[in-house]
């Protein structure tokens, strides 16, 4: 079974809150906000935040949804996304998101990490606004909490521009269900017999008595 998505505003249709970023606030220039390397925005489009980015529209809210757009940084290491959950010790997890290129080239190359420990990576393709998946399952061990951080390992002097959405950390719950098989211990007795006259009409019979078992209106006879 898998439980609640434990990120807070994974999908960023609340906005620029619930995480922390190595990247900076839009900062405007000739090409529109994000015109400087190392800053993000959410936006609907990427179209809106960089002359050159494709018109992407969100991965699961089609048309009206937010996405984190970034221009990728050309610092090693820095951390797009960051975000902290409380986590139950031993217990399994999935931590998984979708990204895509804004730009055709040079295109990312995306890492989702758990307390500075890569899980997944992904190099994006060059096609824009196409959406891929990526994701881990993860087990927590000793935590009570552990950090979520998104990075781009690509630090190429042009490209490298992508956008976000839909993060997601879920635990993987146990279910169980209980149930009861009870046997019957069915007797049977033949209590009367005829026997078929060779020859004639007659076709031979039995009486066949039951008893014991838990629902005796239930039983069922097959010859």
């Amino acid at each position: 079974i898998i439980g609640p998505n434990l990120v807070i505003t994974g999908n960023f249709e609340q906005g620029n809150t619930g995480f922390s970023s190595d990247y900076g606030p839009p900062q405007g220039c000739a090409f529109g906000p994000l015109s400087v390397p190392g800053t993000y925005e959410v936006n609907t489009s990427p179209a809106n935040t960089h002359i050159n980015f494709a018109a992407c529209q969100d991965n699961s809210n089609v048309g009206i949804g937010q996405m984190l757009v970034a221009n990728g940084s050309q610092i090693a290491g820095d951390d797009i996304w960051c975000q902290t959950v409380q986590v139950v010790p031993g217990n399994d997890y999935i931590y998984s998101a979708f990204a895509t290129s804004v730009v055709p080239g040079t295109p990312a190359n995306l890492q989702l990490t758990i307390d500075g420990a890569t899980v997944a990576s992904l190099q994006l393709g060059s096609t824009t606004c196409d959406w891929e998946f990526f994701g881990a399952n993860y087990n927590s061990g000793a935590s009570t909490q552990v950090e979520l951080c998104i990075t781009n390992l690509e630090t190429a002097d042009g490209g490298k521009d992508f956008a976000l959405d839909d993060i997601e950390f879920r635990p993987v719950c146990q279910g169980t269900e209980t149930v009861t098989v009870e046997v019957s211990d069915i007797q049977t007795t033949v209590v009367a017999t005829t026997e078929e006259i060779c020859g004639g009409d007659g076709m031979g019979s039995a009486e066949v008595q039951a008893s014991g078992g838990i629902v005796a209106s239930e039983y069922t006879y097959l010859w």
